[in-house]
């Protein structure tokens, strides 16, 4: 299977950032002015996206596990030092199976906004799933990036206050162009496991919080703002995990990263390093 596994810069401790759902690798470019002076920065694309193949019917979470399992062997082998992980979203969950799987090769990890069962069983109850329907339908359209960008304009999901509003009247036209260049390098089948509200299937976050051995960094957005990490599982994670630190990020939405980059920086550095 081809697992794309990019080097961002190539001095520092290593540092591998799994990328959340309909993103890719590139996601943490941002990050990269920020971090290059500490770290060696890898970060891959998980199958379905970006350069990495497509496994039709393997989009579970779970399925995930094995691609950065392959990226971290690299970037183990590279450097010959245990890797600091850094995931997003749906690679934060990875990330917390791999460090349990994998102990000898992760020193820390660093889980920026988990969703663990707000985009699982209880997906129903929330925005995403409207969401998620939505963009796999322009997905599965196609077209070149404009085009894409201008149906995810157009998707009408929940607003906040009650009725519908469309991602063109939330989002900016530079972040639907960056959303839509995203979306032309996936499988719309990506979407179909947490639509149908079996993306967790086979995954336990109590067992795998229990089994981490590294320090773990649990980075909490902004509920008010959209962030999806439920109080509930922090609670979850700070009473059965060996060593887990838990900050909150005041204002911020699900994508950390990408809103304070400046303040997740500060936060690897503090912490992985």
């Amino acid at each position: 299977m081809k697992i794309m596994v990019h080097r961002f810069t190539t001095s520092g401790r290593p540092l591998l950032c799994l990328h959340g759902l309909a993103r890719g690798g590139v996601d943490f470019m941002n990050m990269k002015p920020l971090l290059e002076k500490r770290w060696a920065m890898y970060a891959l694309d998980f199958h379905g996206h970006g350069e990495s193949e497509r496994r039709p019917g393997h989009y579970l979470v779970t399925d995930y596990i094995p691609d950065a399992i392959t990226a971290l062997d690299v970037v183990f082998r590279e450097r010959g030092e245990p890797v600091t992980l850094l995931g997003h979203s749906l690679g934060a969950m990875v990330a917390l199976a791999v460090a349990g799987e994998a102990p000898d090769k992760v020193r820390a990890a660093v889980l920026e906004d988990p969703p663990f069962h707000t985009m699982g069983n209880r997906i129903g109850q929330t925005i995403y799933q409207a969401q998620f329907t939505g963009t796999r339908e322009v997905a599965r359209a196609g077209g070149d990036v404009p085009t894409l960008a201008a149906n995810l304009a157009a998707v009408r999901i929940p607003a906040a206050g009650g009725g519908f509003t469309t991602f063109g009247q939330t989002r900016s036209p530079e972040a639907l162009l960056a959303s839509a260049a995203y979306l032309a390098r996936v499988d719309p089948e990506i979407f179909t496991p947490p639509i149908e509200a079996r993306w967790l299937d086979g995954y336990d976050r109590e067992a795998m919080f229990a089994r981490a051995r590294c320090p773990i960094l649990l980075m909490q957005g902004d509920p008010a703002t959209g962030a999806a990490l439920t109080d509930e599982d922090v609670a979850l994670a700070r009473r059965v995990t060996a060593d887990c630190r838990h900050v909150m990020v005041a204002g911020a939405p699900h994508q950390i990263h990408a809103t304070q980059p400046e303040k997740v920086a500060a936060l690897v550095n503090e912490f992985g390093g």
